[in-house]
């Protein structure tokens, strides 16, 4: 039976390129992309990444599910959704001791902060950060201070997010995927 995960890997890694190509192609046409549309873009690229990230996990579970060494605590069904805002880690598949090489390359990716993965896994994580609030008293009354988020600044927080950087790790993740499935199916 062939693995159901393949096809939704590439896709998700298919919709990633196509969301940083809106914004490759509006700036050699010069076209102007808000400074709220770019985010839009930046992160629906990031999330599809983060996506199939997700599912070459699932991938590889099912390669190895009859493997002793594979006790995947990853949902396999629609019904066992991944917790909302959870990031993705290898080492939910199995110990570290009894992991396929693949898998020991995804842990190691992981909890290296400057490689690509885990570069893109601790992005992914922080966006859930909260944004700094900006005061604004009602100079009516002088006494309500009202919390607001400023939502068309992204600066901060997107200033390690850049089309460039996505480009890179959607490259080295399609680079991986590759290598990755060739020695699998081999074995």
């Amino acid at each position: 039976m062939s693995n159901p995960y393949l096809v939704m890997v590439n896709q998700r890694l298919a919709y990633s390129r196509i969301q940083l190509g809106i914004i490759v192609d509006a700036g050699w046409q010069k076209t102007v992309i808000s400074n709220f549309e770019r985010p839009a873009f930046l992160y629906g690229a990031l999330f599809h990444l983060v996506d199939a990230y997700s599912l070459y996990l699932r991938e590889i579970t099912f390669n190895y599910k009859q493997s002793d060494f594979i006790h995947s605590s990853i949902p396999q069904r629609r019904d066992q959704p991944i917790k909302p805002g959870s990031v993705p880690n290898a080492g939910d598949l199995c110990s570290a001791d009894q992991a396929p090489a693949e898998v020991k390359e995804l842990l190691s990716l992981e909890n290296k902060a400057d490689s690509w993965l885990g570069s893109m896994l601790h992005t992914y994580a922080a966006r859930l950060d909260i944004p700094e609030r900006l005061e604004v008293t009602d100079t009516a009354s002088k006494s309500a201070s009202i919390p607001l988020v400023d939502v068309t600044s992204t600066e901060n927080r997107l200033s390690s997010l850049t089309s460039e950087r996505l480009e890179s790790w959607l490259q080295a993740m399609r680079e991986l995927v590759d290598r990755q499935r060739e020695t699998m199916f081999e074995c």
